[in-house]
């Protein structure tokens, strides 16, 4: 550390340098060293005339100069240095014109005043303006008049680097090169922001226009297409580039090798101000890229009302207007939705659209027909979208209402479907959701629609930057980021094929083992009759589910459902004069929150108790709490003297997740003659529901507990999968005393509410010997996961009451089959995937070489008459042309 310090030391002197000559200057002719360059390599003391002379080919270094105690800074400017351009390197002009004193260059150490010369002798013709020396010398101008300000190319390509891959601000980067400059402020500022910005817009559409091949075109920029400067995915499908000529005659087997998958999803954090305004901030490749042309978008959704959101109930309406106005205040855009191809992550061409006030369909809609009609014809297509199964419902009759130019064909026969994305799917009810699985929907491998978040993992953090721009502002950036987060993917196609291929091989060797073992342990029958159940399913959906198990009585769901319809039923009697909600309402918010407690997470005394996480979740709840009792005093205003006098006994606040809700339940006979009459009801037939409910759960799991120990004991063997199964067991283990604690808790409810009755024959209490499985022959360890004891044999063995209430060798059978099928849908998605990614091989391959020789016919293009400008097309187009050649390999 000592040593470290010093030498830093040593570096702000004279380094050991001779103070008595310069060693550039010739013998006898030395001139005093004062002036040392801190970006040289050989950072030696010259004098002033070598110092500039040495500079000549790197004039945007950082000097400094002795003034007798240290070295300060100064500039090569006023050293001397007059930088040249409009000729070539070390060629003088005869005839040079000075630019304005003032004139300032941004590189990226710093800010750096210079004396520019312009060409204005004969060769001025071959020179070009003004604007096209500074250009073809690596200076940017930030006007094409009379420019005073460049930034070197050098400088926008670290800038345009960095905050791609670290989504670093223009503001951020350009203090950074003041505090370069100055880091005290104390020399001469310079106001740059503004023209950097400028040119940062400038430099990222140059950019897309160049790496799209716009410049080997005779028209140049003029006659670019819709999405063109766009890029796309060398893998999927596409009937000019990679497909067989019979593609379109293939069987409905191998469909799945012509299948697009689109995920949607709207993104709420990429809002933008109310400022500026399309007009005054323009977008510069507005229709060309991944957003949808402009103009016409924002004219679609005036005026406009979803049908859907119309037909809602009054409540669900309610809810919709409420999640389409939130966060809206002061902004013009509420967020962005966006369309990206679900198997490889490319984002679609004009697969991005503005969202101008929430998820509305109409936004949703144009940005899928817009995507639609630039992809290429394939034989089947899915649609991704976590509100699929209510936003798919009069899709079609949506589509018949857009724009003519936005207009397509609809699939036949299947041949278009609508998927939830896995992770999203858990959040929906499963009755009649199966036909939105992808993990039950033949054709689509392994693709689990969730690829788009993360894509927003990585573009929500320029949401900070974006939403204070203006719309083409916006627009240019966010398509300079999706275009960047494209050709990532482009680069590491292959690299990524390969890996899903050889991990989907691993996988599919053991849930084939799973499915063999499946088949020979069932019954041929039923296999057969199951499998064909399922074969049938798929091919029409509309068919029962062959894996939806019935309830075995009135679930909990549908409890609340019948009771909000009898409340909309009765009107406004359901909601007396200065209460806000209903009776019902109120009641299913507290069982709501029952299940929030329950699930809030315990702490141990290890845990430090004010962690800022726990504080805000307890905060959250106890704002929901307090919301829940303002509803609760209406209906039972006993409420708020029981928990008074509560807190009076305590003598401190109790914690939100230990704090007693007070359902009728809780309360005496005379306190609930305070309550409103009939609200003791209410509570009866939701806990009717929950029993049912958890009872039903509890036994499916047990089910599911005994094929999880099976596989185990049959299956597992070394360390890792052995750790591996026991966290699956562990899991569901949990979900068992869920469910358990959730039955306890509403038949002790029903107990306080109905008293001792004919029920209890049916709602026995479940104690903790009651909770175990049907099996008996389990190896030791299995019999003490499963509930049984060691020395319980066959012979003794006693069955537990909870399948004595319901008809358990039929649900065993239900179970049995949903386990099969699924393990059937696992083995044949793997089967698909791995199919797939040799296809998706195949077409990259052939992708990447046909873009190959698009770039290979660019080299010899003649449209352009300079012939310097004809030799860098041609070099570019090569260079291209074998960076594709190279990824191949």
């Amino acid at each position: 550390r000592e040593v470290a310090l010093a030498e830093m030391l040593r570096l702000e002197g004279w380094r050991g340098t001779s103070k008595e000559g310069c060693p550039l200057c010739p013998h006898g002719k030395r001139r005093l060293p004062r002036v040392r360059c801190d970006d040289c390599w050989n950072s030696a003391v010259l004098c002033e005339s070598c110092c500039v002379e040495k500079h000549g080919d790197n004039p945007l270094h950082r000097v400094k100069q002795w003034n007798g105690s240290y070295f300060e800074p100064t500039t090569l400017q006023a050293l001397g240095l007059v930088i040249q351009v409009g000729h070539p390197p070390y060629e003088r002009c005869a005839h040079p014109q000075p630019a304005l004193r003032s004139f300032l260059v941004m590189h990226t150490n710093g800010l750096h005043p210079v004396t520019l010369l312009f060409c204005q002798c004969q060769q001025a013709h071959q020179a070009g303006t003004r604007y096209q020396q500074l250009l073809r010398a690596e200076l940017f101008p930030s006007t094409v008049q009379d420019p005073t300000i460049c930034c070197t190319f050098r400088m926008m390509e670290q800038f345009h680097m960095l905050t791609l891959q670290s989504k670093i601000t223009a503001y951020d980067y350009y203090t950074t090169l003041s505090k370069l400059t100055d880091n005290v402020g104390l020399a001469k500022s310079y106001d740059c922001f503004k023209p950097f910005l400028r040119l940062i817009r400038q430099w990222r559409h140059l950019k897309m226009l160049k790496r799209a091949g716009r410049g080997h075109y005779a028209n140049g920029s003029k006659t670019t297409q819709p999405g063109e400067l766009c890029v796309t995915c060398p893998a999927c499908p596409n009937p000019d580039v990679n497909l067989p000529d019979n593609w379109q005659s293939a069987s409905d087997d191998l469909k799945y090798a012509y299948t697009t998958v689109i995920a949607l999803d709207a993104n709420f954090r990429l809002r933008r101000r109310a400022v500026s305004n399309e007009s005054r901030d323009p977008a510069l490749s507005s229709g060309w890229g991944y957003f949808v042309a402009d103009k016409p978008y924002r004219e679609y959704p005036k005026d406009r009302v979803d049908n859907d959101e119309v037909n809602y109930p009054p409540h669900e309406y309610l809810v919709t207007v409420a999640a389409n106005n939130k966060f809206t205040k002061g902004y013009s855009t509420s967020g962005v939705v966006l369309a990206i191809d679900a198997r490889h992550g490319f984002v679609l061409p004009h697969g991005i659209g503005d969202l101008q006030k929430g998820e509305r369909y109409s936004n949703v809609d144009y940005v899928v027909a817009s995507a639609w009609k630039l992809l290429p014809p394939t034989l089947q297509r899915v649609i991704s979208y976590d509100i699929a199964c209510q936003w798919a419902t009069h899709f079609l009759s949506r589509v018949d209402a857009l724009p003519p130019h936005l207009q397509f064909e609809i699939p036949e026969n299947g041949d278009l479907r609508y998927a939830i994305p896995k992770f999203h799917f858990r959040a929906h009810k499963h009755d009649g959701h199966d036909q939105f699985s992808l993990n039950l929907m033949p054709g689509v491998g392994q693709v689990d629609g969730e690829e788009i978040e993360r894509n927003w993992s990585r573009h929500n953090q320029v949401a900070y930057s974006t939403r204070e721009m203006g719309p083409g502002s916006r627009h240019d950036t966010l398509e300079d980021h999706f275009g960047f987060a494209n050709w990532q993917k482009f680069v590491d196609i292959a690299f990524a094929i390969r890996r899903k291929l050889k991990d989907a091989g691993v996988e599919k060797v053991v849930h084939d083992k799973i499915y063999i073992d499946f088949c020979e342990q069932l019954q041929h029958e039923n296999v057969a009759l199951w499998t064909q159940q399922v074969i049938e399913w798929e091919k029409d959906t509309k068919l029962p589910s062959p894996y939806h198990i019935p309830s075995s009585g009135v679930t909990e769901a549908e409890v609340k459902a019948q009771l909000l319809e009898d409340d909309g039923e009765v009107g406004a009697e359901a909601c007396p004069s200065g209460k806000h909600v209903t009776a019902v309402a109120m009641m299913i918010s507290l069982f709501d929150m029952e299940q929030q407690k329950t699930s809030y997470p315990r702490l141990n005394s290890a845990q430090p108790l004010r962690t800022a996480v726990v504080v805000e979740k307890r905060r959250a709840l106890q704002l929901s709490l307090d919301k829940l009792r303002l509803q609760q005093a209406a209906y039972m205003p006993i409420v708020p003297q029981l928990l008074a006098r509560r807190t009076r006994g305590a003598g401190v606040d109790e914690l939100p997740e230990e704090e007693s809700l007070f359902f009728p339940s809780d309360l005496t006979v005379d306190e609930l003659r305070s309550c409103t009459p009939g609200i003791a009801d209410i509570e009866e037939r939701l806990r009717d529901g929950q029993l049912h409910d958890a009872l039903d759960k509890l036994r499916l799991h047990l089910h599911i507990k005994t094929r999880l120990i099976t596989f185990k004991d049959r299956n597992v063997r070394n360390q890792v999968a052995n750790t591996r199964a026991r966290s699956k067991i562990n899991a569901n283990e949990v979900k068992v005393r869920v469910f358990a604690a959730k039955y306890r808790r509403a038949r002790n409810a029903k107990l306080r509410l109905s008293g001792p009755g004919e029920w209890e024959k049916t709602w026995r209490p479940l104690m903790d010997n009651d909770i175990r499985t049907l099996r008996g022959d389990l190896t030791e360890m299995s019999l003490r996961l499963s509930g049984m004891t060691a020395g319980e044999s066959e012979g003794r063995k006693r069955t537990s009451w909870i399948w004595m209430s319901a008809d358990h060798l039929h649900l065993l059978l239900l179970a049995l089959r949903v386990e099969f099928l699924k393990a059937r849908a696992r083995c044949h998605c793997f089967a698909e995937e791995i199919r797939s990614l040799q296809h998706d091989q195949r077409r990259m391959l052939i992708g990447l070489e046909k873009a190959a020789l698009v770039w290979e016919s660019r080299v010899h293009s003649e449209h352009k008459q300079d012939f310097i400008v004809r030799d860098g097309l041609a070099s570019y187009a090569a260079e291209q042309a074998d960076l594709r050649r190279r990824l191949v390999q």
